[in-house]
């Protein structure tokens, strides 16, 4: 089949030595940079990982505080409510004793009122009728 001669054997030595002399010359820096790549690419993701992890924690206290502020101001506009309420009652009440006073007042006026025009009345009817008198008499 195959006669291993000297020049076979230079060949097969030479093209072993050719694959180490590339595997040490190409094959090192190659896997040296990709190493340095896969590193370098762990490493952004790591740092990704951490602002993921930080920025998730600003979110929440955020949100705490936007639900704190939400509460707070619920609580704030609850009592405002109830105090205008209250306040609104109290002016309701004292406008009903305003107004209870008030047709008082002008039942008083009215009946005053009526006493004079009745009084009035009485008055013009005497004198009318002393000056009807007077001027029958004459």
């Amino acid at each position: 089949m195959f006669e291993i001669n000297g020049t076979l054997l230079i060949i097969i030595i030479s093209f072993s030595l050719f694959v180490l002399a590339l595997n040490y010359a190409l094959w090192e820096p190659i896997r040296k940079i990709k190493d340095n790549r896969y590193l370098s690419v762990n490493e952004k993701i790591k740092i990704a990982d951490q602002k993921e992890k930080k920025s998730k924690k600003i979110k929440r206290e955020i949100e705490a505080e936007i639900q704190f502020f939400n509460e707070t101001q619920k609580r704030q506009l609850d009592e405002i409510i109830e105090r205008n309420r209250v306040e609104l009652k109290a002016e309701e009440m004292n406008t009903q004793r305003n107004l209870r006073k008030f047709k008082s007042n002008q039942f008083e006026v009215i009946k005053n009122s009526k006493h004079l025009c009745l009084s009035n009345t009485d008055t013009i009817k005497k004198e009318l009728s002393s000056l009807i008198c007077s001027k029958l008499n004459i």
